[in-house]
């Protein structure tokens, strides 16, 4: 779905952009980080997005701080993601969101200071994700990924949690990853811990689990 197709009102006015305001970077491993961002402007987004679908994002021209717009094309900074976690505020409505990225050109400019003002990035098109059946689905799920591509999985389940019953608690989703990407989606986990109540996790190396 993009954005910009749905975004005028009857008297044909062009509507803002839903928007994400960066709140933290953590850099897990040498080549993966997790950044949160804040629904800053949450005009279709809530209605429009589910956990599992990807997000594309327009970052403006100063993402590169120091050495400032001409570095990065729009299209540069035009940048896909997969959410992992999604945080819900009280009333239910979705209050921020964190992304995976591997550190890249572009996305390892998203974590630097910037003094002056926050990072704000636009919302231009989301897509993909899980239909109702499989979040609707008391089976238990056996998700097999690796690297960023766990995220859609964490974010599914973090939704089914969210959308299930207590007494379906003792239902763990399964997680198979390599041995290599286990302390970094621990630490990913433990951060979505509100929302994900247990993971049983699958050593592939050598079948080990670990809970």
């Amino acid at each position: 779905m993009t954005f910009d197709s749905v975004k005028s009102n009857t008297n044909g006015a062009h509507s803002p952009l839903d928007q994400l305001k960066h709140v933290s970077s953590t850099r897990l491993t040498p080549n993966l980080s997790v950044h949160t961002f804040a629904v800053q402007a949450n005009h279709y987004f809530d209605r429009s997005f589910r956990p599992g679908q990807h997000l594309t994002l327009q970052f403006p021209p100063d993402l590169d701080p120091v050495s400032g717009p001409q570095n990065l094309s729009e299209e540069d900074r035009r940048l896909s993601f997969t959410p992992y976690h999604v945080g819900y505020a009280d009333d239910g409505l979705i209050e921020t969101i964190s992304l995976m990225a591997r550190n890249g050109r572009v996305t390892g400019l998203l974590g630097l200071p910037r003094p002056h003002s926050p990072l704000v990035a636009n919302i231009v098109q989301t897509g993909g994700g899980y239909p109702s059946a499989v979040l609707d689905s008391a089976q238990t799920l056996i998700c097999i990924a690796g690297g960023t591509g766990i995220a859609p999985f964490i974010a599914m389940a973090s939704e089914k949690n969210h959308r299930s019953s207590p007494e379906a608690g003792d239902r763990k989703p399964v997680l198979m990853c390599s041995i290599r990407e286990i302390g970094a989606w621990s630490e990913s986990l433990s951060q979505a811990g509100k929302r994900v109540r247990g993971w049983l996790m699958v050593n592939r190396r050598n079948g080990g689990t670990n809970d």
